[in-house]
């Protein structure tokens, strides 16, 4: 049997058919091999070096960076905008225009209520907190505090400016005596500022 393997396997191979390469293994057996089987080049992985992969280390870091800085511009672009209009700030009810100014940047507006100062702040208050950094809080014009309407105003600061872009609105609340001295109006001086470099 093994004579007949031996018969089998041609020992003188010129040429191999298309697609088929021959290797010759010991100077006897001759193999027929298909191409697509022997590596070519391309195919052969090239050696792995220590700086290619600090290479693709930095570019990827680069990517990165990029990145950040695209995604920073966008956030920072965003919150500007969002900022660079006027608070929102609601009118006493039944309050009446006295004065009105608009600039680029900032308005100021003048309202007046036959209400009580007292109601007025309380309507303000409740809408704007009262903190000592902001929101509304009761202010004295005399040495000696008195309750007494002239004597005292309020003062309503809502601030809500970020990275450089104001947002600003300020409320004075004032009691102004009719020429009697008897029955007192109440002033709304509301001033806003937005936007910014």
């Amino acid at each position: 049997m093994q004579e007949d393997m031996q018969t089998n396997v041609p020992h003188d191979i010129d040429e191999a058919p298309e697609g088929y390469n021959t290797e010759t293994v010991d100077d006897q057996v001759a193999l027929m091999v298909p191409t697509s089987a022997v590596p070519t080049a391309a195919q052969t992985p090239a050696p792995r070096s220590g700086l290619g992969g600090l290479i693709r280390a930095g570019l990827l870091l680069l990517a990165v960076l990029i990145l950040l800085i695209v995604v920073s511009a966008i956030v920072f672009s965003v919150i500007k905008g969002s900022h660079n209009q006027p608070l929102s700030i609601d009118v006493y009810p039944n309050a009446s225009v006295l004065s009105s100014t608009t600039a680029t940047n900032s308005d100021h507006v003048m309202y007046q209520s036959d209400d009580p100062i007292d109601n007025v702040y309380d309507f303000y208050s409740r809408r704007l907190g009262s903190s000592e950094e902001s929101g509304c809080k009761k202010l004295y014009l005399d040495a000696v505090a008195s309750d007494l309407p002239g004597h005292y105003y309020y003062r309503c600061v809502v601030d809500s400016s970020v990275l450089e872009v104001s947002q600003l609105a300020t409320l004075t609340l004032t009691s102004q005596l009719d020429a009697n001295g008897v029955k007192a109006r109440t002033l709304i001086d509301v001033s806003r500022n937005w936007g910014g470099s």
